[in-house]
């Protein structure tokens, strides 16, 4: 069964820190980072490390980051305000920085923990690149110095908005345009060299934008002087000059002939005085009537600060680059964008082979057959993505793979092999071919015991995920092998580490056996002792021991400490097999109560000597039935053969050897052997005296009277010299 991880990814607009919100492991350091604009377009970032929050009251250290040191130095104790704090700047060209930090702590002199590394990232704020200034216009021009970093088609437009202070509301907008590319450096824009000039000589300068920053001057720049209008005024002086003849000047005005001539009226009637086409009493003839347009021309949809015709007059949509998706196959097949709507309406972005709609404020991650990618709105391109490093197909050294860490760890649990045994772990992908679904191998590497290795697997921001499987390919010859987990699904890019921890269970048993007696005698009963001990670390259950008597002892009874367990003659030819079981389950490191065998020897020549061997057997997992497993041979005895999910181990062999008649004493004078007889009881034993009349008495009689003879010897000289 598969178990599906998720993992929790936020992305970051203008300079929010993508973190992992938890490590998989303990004992770890957590990162968090916040930058903010300098006025130069940089960007400064302030990283804060702080301690697992799982582990007070212990002091720790940072032990590797990517750069500066942290502040303070050495160690801290690991309490709630505890710290590291440093700052780096980064410049305008940077999109993002991650930092990667590990950490050790210590209780102490002792070293505890650390190692396991922790990473953040966190992304340059959208401000930065598009907020950068330029000096005030003069009465001249408007002088611009563009910044080296600057990206392409973003130095090619320039705005100025004049008014005309002879004719109050009278404005003019001159826009500047690069048609062959980008100015850089420093350029003066001069009024007067516009082609559409007014030439007004009292004016003021108002506004300025210039493509490629978001920053818009403002302000009263007021330049020249008012125009002077001279008036002219005609003085007519009238001079009054009397005639002599009203009617006739050549007669004096008292002379009979001056009488008013004879009169004749001419009347001129002029044409209409709206149109000369018509008279002036027509009805037609009327003052006409005048219309005057006024054409209001509406601002950038997007930016009310730019003419609608402007370059840069286009929704606020931007695109930011996250990570390049492997195939199985190590081919980059899917390159992931977040798109985000800065627009306060609703937008329908579009790219090459997909689209999105995006509702006012909001982000969303897609997905694109193209690196580097540029997105439209309304058929016109409003931005394009910076393009993926695809030059390597290792997530361990390209950053811009999708990936995400997984820590394996070993342990050996028991009585396992050499520290220097190698594990080999394997690591499959599922590919999927139409209807065929199948694990590929992506990964194979060594582990040994108590180590951790952090391997970067191909991720995706699909949601759907990648399918990873893990086995053990070679366990060391492990009873028990446990990978947790087996398998996962990882969909995202960076994030939390996810931890495998690898378990290999050894097995094991033993068993020792001893006798009553190292020397006996036909007719002796004889005890065996059996003890088992649990050496291993998995429960046995059931726990059977095994005992082969030897051919010249006669099994008769038993007992099982506590009564915990019951024996049963399983063979009783000779040579005869007793098999015991104990009732319950042998826990790790425990001793199995004793088992006491009771036989009497049958025949034995003196100095022969009878072997035993005893074998036990436990089973750790599934018990299966096995046709060997009591398997003997008279001539070879028991054999140790676990079959599988079981141990064994064959005891050290208990010998006993026949001892040889040297007295004709009572059979109180004889050695003895204390032994549990039938129902536990306690039996003494003495040994056989020869038959009378043998080779061993004659011995004795003849030492007797040679002892005789020195005593008397002995007497006579101590006699002599006390004499």
């Amino acid at each position: 069964m598969f178990r599906r991880i998720l993992m929790l990814m936020t992305m970051l607009i203008g300079g929010v820190v993508v973190l992992a919100p938890q490590s998989a492991s303990a004992h770890h350091p957590e990162v968090s980072g916040s930058a903010e604009c300098n006025d130069d377009g940089s960007w400064t970032i302030t990283w804060t490390v702080r301690p697992w929050a799982n582990q007070p009251n212990y002091d720790w250290k940072i032990t590797s980051s990517n750069a500066d040191l942290y502040s303070p130095q050495g160690r801290q104790q690991a309490v709630g305000s505890s710290r590291f704090i440093r700052t780096e700047v980064r410049p305008a060209t940077d999109q993002w920085e991650t930092e990667t930090v590990s950490a050790s702590w210590y209780d102490g002199s002792r070293h505890i923990a650390g190692g396991t590394r922790t990473s953040a990232r966190v992304y340059r704020p959208d401000g930065c690149t598009s907020n950068w200034t330029y000096p005030a216009p003069d009465c001249s021009a408007l002088t611009v110095t563009y910044p080296e970093w600057l990206p392409a088609g973003q130095a090619n437009d320039v705005n100025v908005r004049i008014e005309n202070l002879d004719n109050p509301g009278e404005k003019i907008t001159l826009n500047f345009h690069n048609d062959d590319g980008d100015w850089s450096g420093t350029q003066a824009f001069e009024f007067a060299s516009h082609p559409n000039w007014p030439g007004w000589t009292y004016f003021q300068v108002e506004w300025a934008q210039v493509a490629g920053t978001n920053y818009h001057w403002e302000g009263e720049v007021s330049c020249g002087q008012p125009t002077t209008t001279t008036t002219t005024t005609t003085t007519t002086t009238t001079t009054t000059t009397t005639l002599p003849c009203e009617y006739n000047p050549q007669l004096p005005p008292g002379h009979p002939d001056c009488v008013p001539p004879t009169t004749t009226t001419t009347t001129t009637t002029l044409p209409c005085e709206y149109n000369e086409q018509l008279p002036p009493d027509h009805p037609d003839c009327v003052e006409p009537t005048t219309t005057t347009t006024t054409t209001t021309t509406l601002p950038c949809e997007w930016n009310d600060q730019l003419p609608p015709d402007s370059p840069d007059c286009q929704p606020d949509v931007t695109i930011t680059v996250i990570c390049a998706e492997l195939s199985v196959t190590d081919e980059f097949e899917t390159y992931w964008y977040e798109v985000t709507n800065n627009e306060d309406v609703t937008l329908e972005v579009t790219w090459a082979g997909g689209s999105v709609v995006l509702d006012p404020g909001a982000s969303k991650i897609v997905g694109a057959d193209q690196n580097g990618v540029a997105i439209s709105v309304n058929g016109e391109i409003v931005a394009t993505a910076d393009s993926l490093d695809t030059s390597s197909t290792d997530p361990a050294t390209n950053d811009d793979i999708c990936q995400i860490d997984v820590e394996f760890t070993k342990d050996v649990e028991g009585p396992g092999p050499d520290a220097d045994t190698l594990y080999t772990i394997k690591v499959s992908r599922l590919s999927v071919d139409g209807e065929v679904a199948e694990f590929e191998e992506e990964v194979t590497f060594d582990l040994l015991d108590n180590e951790s290795k952090i391997v970067p697997l191909p991720s995706t921001m699909n949601p759907l995920g990648i399918e990873y499987k893990i086995e053990e390919i070679a366990d060391g010859g492990a009873s028990l092998s446990a990978v947790n987990p087996n398998s996962f699904v990882l969909d995202g890019h960076r994030g939390e580490t996810i931890s495998v921890v690898v378990v290999n269970s050894f097995a094991s048993v033993e068993i020792e056996k001893d006798s009553s007696a190292t020397t006996v005698f036909e007719g002796d009963e004889l005890n065996y002792t059996l003890d088992v001990t649990n050496t291993g670390v998995l429960t046995l259950d059931p726990v059977v021991v095994d005992d082969l008597l030897p051919a010249g002892v006669t099994y008769v009874d038993y007992e099982v400490e506590g009564d915990a367990g019951s024996c049963s003659l399983t063979q009783a030819a000779k040579p005869q097999l007793v098999t015991c079981t104990f009732d319950d389950a042998l826990a790790p490191g425990a001793e199995a109560p004793r088992i006491t065998l009771l036989v009497t020897v049958d025949s034995i020549d003196p100095g022969e000597q009878i072997v035993n061997q005893a074998r036990v057997r436990g089973t750790y997992e599934a018990p299966e039935v096995n046709g060997n497993a009591n398997f003997l041979d008279e001539a070879a005895g028991l054999s140790c053969e676990p079959t599988e999910g079981e141990v064994c181990d064959m005891s050290p062999r208990a010998g006993v050897t026949g001892g040889t008649p040297t007295t004709t004493s009572t059979a109180s004078g004889g050695p003895t052997t204390t032994v549990v007889g039938s129902n536990s009881a306690t039996t003494t034993i003495a040994a056989e005296l020869p038959p009378t009349g043998s080779n061993g008495t004659n011995t004795m009689v003849w030492l007797g009277a040679l002892l005789l003879g020195a005593g008397a010897a002995i007497s006579l000289l101590v006699r002599r010299q006390t004499a």
